[in-house]
């Protein structure tokens, strides 16, 4: 009999954790949409609350209102005058002393992902071999000229790499030979994504492939 509870109690626990262990990626993935929806709603109405009486507001339009605002902006920097008054707010951003430290460093990070910057950046997924070992580790070309670094960091023939760290956005850089790079057929999104989880979740096409 105890035999038998104890059987029934882990197929329980099994099927159990077949069913969270779905339900959690979607739980998860819905439940920062909704806070990412609800605090862009709160953070818009607070802007408008005074344009807005409390009765004609509904749950909702702050978001909506949000992204209007986002695509007619995007409409405006598509004009001259847009992109011009756009330019000027850029340049006085990176004029004022710390705002401009941390301006810029969001502003690059934007461009770095943004579908316009796609094509200017040096981005590119290799593999780097480590000396004297075959330990191998998967990072991100940055920068494939190192003209205008300071003096001390050998530029001849050296690619800047970052390697993300798994399970945080963290990571270093590294200033390292070309020759230690081997390119691997590997978009930075999907990078990204695998080097965040550890590289624990297998390729779709490999899972494909060995069908």
């Amino acid at each position: 009999l105890l035999e038998r509870r104890t059987t029934m109690m882990r197929s329980f626990l099994r099927t159990f954790g077949r069913g969270l262990f779905a339900l959690l990626p979607t739980f998860l993935s819905v439940y920062i949409l909704i806070k990412f929806f609800r605090w862009v709603d709160d953070t818009v109405y607070s802007v408008f609350h005074n344009l807005i009486p409390l009765e004609y507001y509904w749950p909702g339009m702050g978001f909506l209102a949000g992204m209007l605002f986002i695509f007619f902006l995007g409409l405006a920097l598509s004009n001259y005058f847009g992109n011009k008054l756009h330019i000027f707010i850029d340049r006085l951003f990176r004029r004022v002393p710390l705002v401009k430290s941390l301006y810029t460093a969001i502003q690059d990070l934007t461009d770095y992902f943004s579908p316009k910057g796609q094509g200017q950046h040096d981005s590119q997924v290799v593999a780097v071999t480590w000396p004297e070992s075959d330990v191998q580790t998967i990072g991100l070309v940055t920068r494939a000229d190192l003209s205008g670094f300071p003096e001390g960091i050998k530029k001849e023939g050296r690619v800047a790499v970052f390697f993300p760290m798994s399970y945080q956005m963290g990571g270093f850089t590294l200033f390292l030979p070309r020759e230690r790079l081997t390119p691997l057929d590997m978009s930075v999104e999907r990078a990204m994504r695998s080097a965040l989880t550890a590289w624990m979740k297998k390729d779709e096409s490999s899972k494909s492939g060995k069908k």
